[in-house]
């Protein structure tokens, strides 16, 4: 079967949570389909325009305006989800980069044209949050805010009405987007977050000493490891972990090693039961952050 996968990003390398998945349910897929990723990348991605990758063939396309409209969610003046706009208006062009004709298509919200009507035998909105419930809850400041939810509400509706299934995180999720929509549960399929079991081994004893000393954590410390992007929710969880937790469970052999973009919030933090390994992926594996016993 040919599947299409749209995204409003670069699935590979996964950097983010939402690339982490969607790369991982195009590889899942890839086993027993054949697996197209259209991404539509920002002007700076440096991916080449094709390539394969664990059987999923990767086709960048990219758009200069979902760098304007990043930067403008940024600073609170207009909401991210535009991007549906300026997608709508490129979608003959975009059509012409899918290879052959997919029988399923499956895209995220701000793709979610390529699922109108006749254009595939199943369309599949995938979603990765409520993005109504997100936007009003785990975003900062924003301008005409409540108005902004109320139309990304109503966009977020119309597409899940539209597909002919919805693919969520949970069930708490198709529960939520039942209610809030009025979508029937039976058409939303729950694919739980998981994790790239290609990339993470159990460590070896060798392994974890070496990771230790690249940490300077005795080996009776008990270890934690936060990894996360930088935005509101990771930012607000590991401000309490780092204020309200740690402190407490430190006096009783605990250390924090915090990895990803969210370390941006620990700037000058010097607690001697945290480690701060930053942003970059080789950074981490360097230090082998996988193999530290947590």
């Amino acid at each position: 079967m040919n599947v299409l996968l749209a995204v409003d990003d670069d699935i590979h390398p996964p950097r983010t949570g939402g690339t982490q998945r969607s790369f991982g349910l195009a590889r899942g897929l890839a086993r027993a389909h054949r697996v197209q990723a259209l991404c539509v990348v920002p002007n700076r991605s440096r991916g080449p325009a094709r390539e394969t990758v664990d059987g999923v063939r990767i086709v960048r396309t990219r758009a200069w305006q979902t760098s304007v409209l990043w930067r403008l969610d940024r600073a609170g003046v207009a909401p991210m989800f535009l991007a549906r706009g300026v997608h709508d208006a490129r979608l003959a062009r975009t059509t012409r980069l899918i290879e052959g004709v997919p029988e399923v298509r499956m895209a995220d919200l701000h793709l979610a044209g390529l699922l109108r009507p006749g254009t595939a035998a199943l369309r599949v909105h995938h979603s990765h949050n409520v993005e109504y419930d997100r936007f009003r809850t785990a975003r900062g400041p924003m301008c005409a805010r409540a108005t902004w939810a109320e139309r990304l509400r109503a966009l977020e509706g119309e597409v899940v009405a539209s597909a002919d299934l919805t693919v969520v995180c949970s069930d708490e999720d198709a529960a939520r987007m039942h209610a809030l929509h009025g979508v029937a549960r039976d058409r939303f399929v729950v694919v739980p977050n998981g994790f790239d079991e290609t990339a993470i081994a159990a460590p070896d004893a060798t392994q974890r000493a070496r990771a230790r000393a690249a940490l300077a954590l005795a080996d009776d410390v008990q270890v934690s490891v936060f990894v996360g992007s930088d935005w509101g929710p990771n930012r607000e969880a590991l401000a309490h972990l780092v204020e309200h937790v740690f402190p407490a469970l430190a006096a009783q052999g605990h250390a924090l090693v915090v990895v990803g973009a969210v370390s941006r919030a620990l700037a000058g933090r010097r607690e001697p039961w945290l480690r701060v390994l930053g942003e970059e992926a080789g950074q981490a594996e360097a230090f082998e952050v996988r193999s530290v016993e947590s």
